[in-house]
């Protein structure tokens, strides 16, 4: 039987046996155990940067439909000379 035992210093490494393991929870059911500590930080920084890069794309994709719906808006504002 294996003994696990938190470490004190990062809520996510977790001893088993005599290998630390990061721990990480994807959902409420899933529990996985990361060997490779570096790996799994490269990982999520991986994917902190798509994220970012996402988030970037949906904010610029607003801005240009807001842009082009105030374009044509102030295309059919009729004229000073067709108001008098």
């Amino acid at each position: 039987m294996f003994l696990l035992a938190a470490a004190y210093f990062d809520p996510n490494m977790m001893t088993l046996g005599a290998e630390s393991y990061v721990v990480h929870i994807a959902d409420g059911s899933r529990l996985q155990l990361v060997a490779d500590r570096s790996e799994y930080a490269t990982q999520t920084a991986q994917i902190a940067a798509y994220e970012r890069h996402v988030n970037g794309l949906r904010g610029v994709f607003i801005v240009s439909v807001l842009s082009v719906v105030f374009l044509a808006g102030f295309a059919f504002l009729p004229s000073q000379e067709e108001i008098k």
